[in-house]
C-alpha cells in the first residue's frame, strides 16, 4: 500500500510539472505572437526626417526662408560641421565617421508659441528653442527636426506643441519641394 501511495504522489508531481511546462511554452508562444504583430513605425515618433536630392546651399536658404515665412525666426545658425572640422586632428579616427560634407543647425523660436507653452505648462519651456538640422553628403541632404508634442503627452501644452510641430514640418516640406 505504501508503494501505491508513493506512486500517486509521483504521478501528481509529474502532472504538475507537465502543467507548468505546457503553461510556460504556451506563454512563450503567446508573447511571440503578440510581439510579431507590433509594427515598427516607418518614421520615428520623436524625429521628423526627410531626404532631399539637392545642392546644400540652395536647400539651406529655402529652409531658412520657409521657417521664417512660417513665423519661426532663426535666432542662431550653427555650422556644426565647421566646428567639428577644427577638432579633426584631436578626434582622429572618430572624426565624422558618416562622412557628412555639411552639418548645420538652424535654432529658431516663435515667442507667441513660447508664451503659450509657458502659460500652459511652464516645465515644457525646456523644449525651447527649436532646432532644424541639415546633414549633407554626396548630393543628398537630410533635414531632421525633433518633434516636441511626444514630450507633452498628458500636458495642457500638448495641443499647442502639436501645432508647432505641424507648422515646422510643413515649412520643411515646402523647402524640400523647392518652395521657401
Amino acid at each position: 500500500m505504501g508503494l501505491l501511495i508513493s506512486m500517486k504522489k509521483t504521478d501528481n508531481m509529474i502532472d504538475r510539472y507537465k502543467f507548468r511546462y505546457v503553461f510556460l511554452i504556451l506563454s512563450f508562444l503567446y508573447l511571440c505572437a503578440c510581439t510579431s504583430v507590433i509594427k515598427k513605425p516607418e518614421q520615428n515618433d520623436f524625429i521628423y526626417k526627410i531626404n532631399v536630392e539637392s545642392e546644400f546651399d540652395p536647400l539651406y536658404d529655402r529652409t531658412y526662408k520657409s521657417l521664417e515665412d512660417s513665423n519661426f525666426y532663426v535666432v542662431r545658425e550653427l555650422n556644426i560641421g565647421a566646428t567639428m572640422k577644427k577638432n579633426r586632428k584631436h578626434w582622429g579616427e572618430n572624426y565624422n565617421k558618416n562622412g557628412f560634407e555639411e552639418v548645420r543647425t538652424l535654432v529658431l523660436c516663435n515667442v507667441w508659441y513660447a508664451n503659450e507653452v509657458l502659460n500652459l505648462d511652464p516645465d515644457l519651456i525646456a523644449l525651447c528653442p527649436l532646432a532644424v538640422a541639415l546633414l549633407h553628403k554626396a548630393g543628398r541632404t537630410t533635414i531632421v527636426y525633433a518633434r516636441r508634442a511626444p514630450f507633452a503627452e498628458g500636458s495642457a501644452a500638448h495641443d499647442i506643441l502639436s501645432e508647432v510641430d505641424s507648422k515646422i514640418i510643413k515649412a520643411i516640406k515646402k523647402a524640400a519641394m523647392g518652395g521657401g
